[in-house]
């Protein structure tokens, strides 16, 4: 017997979304994105939606993410080689 059911895990996957993100994704399921985040979770999961559709929109967002955090970083101090000035 698992530790969780198959809806607790559905919820705490719904749960890591970033409200603004998780009411896009109510959204394109045609699901009303209006009210709490409880609520619009519960909505999503009387749903019969499959769970894989979830896992693809909470990999998209990760992605999304640390290709952001890529594109900021522009000269790394690593990459980068100072000169030194030696005292004679």
């Amino acid at each position: 017997m698992p530790l969780l059911s198959r809806k607790e895990v559905l919820n705490l996957k719904l749960s890591s979304i970033p409200s603004s993100q998780l009411r896009i994704f109510a959204s394109i399921l045609g699901i009303l994105d209006k009210g709490p985040v409880p609520k619009i979770i519960k909505k999503i999961l009387e749903e019969p939606i499959d769970e894989k559709i979830i896992d693809e929109f909470i990999r998209q967002k990760y992605r999304e993410k640390t290709q952001k955090r890529t594109t900021r970083v522009k000269s790394p101090q690593w990459l980068i080689k100072r000169k030194h000035k030696h005292e004679d």
